[in-house]
């Protein structure tokens, strides 16, 4: 059985900021830990990320259930994210559960800022910022066609 500090050291491993979905970020942490344990199980997962029922954890990586601002809460402290990195958690849950498009475009673009202020290179805030519109990337895409023209009026 790991122990709280084995726990939070495995899961260091894993950048949440590497991530746009939380699912996705919690399943790889998982995927982590039973690389080096071949016996540990959603259960015991459940377990270290400090919530009660068995399953949860299960049934948030496969998208079954979402997670709840106390159960997200409790995830943070007991994977040991701290400062920007609990925010980029908690932003990834809010985008998970976001109900409109524009909730889900606001908590993306939060998410940029986010991995900006994490981004430890000019070139990685650049990029970043490149992308916070997304028409940019399709511009990029459509000057790589074999037929496209750098010329304003054929993009447009």
């Amino acid at each position: 059985m790991l122990t709280k500090l084995e726990f939070k050291n495995l899961t260091s491993n894993i950048q949440v900021t590497h991530y746009l979905d939380v699912k996705e970020y919690l399943n790889a942490v998982y995927k982590h830990i039973k690389k080096d344990l071949s016996k540990y199980s959603y259960h015991l997962f459940t377990e270290h990320l400090g919530m009660e029922q068995s399953s949860l954890s299960h049934l948030i990586i496969t998208g079954k259930r979402n997670i709840s601002n106390s159960a997200a809460e409790s995830m943070v402290k007991h994977l040991g994210l701290v400062k920007l990195n609990r925010r980029y958690f908690l932003k990834l849950v809010e985008m998970s559960r976001a109900k409109s498009e524009d909730e889900r475009d606001n908590a993306l673009s939060q998410l940029i800022k986010l991995k900006a202020e994490s981004a430890k290179s000019k070139l990685g805030k650049d990029a970043l910022n490149f992308f916070e519109t997304w028409h940019n990337a399709v511009i990029l895409e459509l000057l790589r066609l074999p037929f496209s023209r750098s010329e304003p009026h054929w993009i447009c």
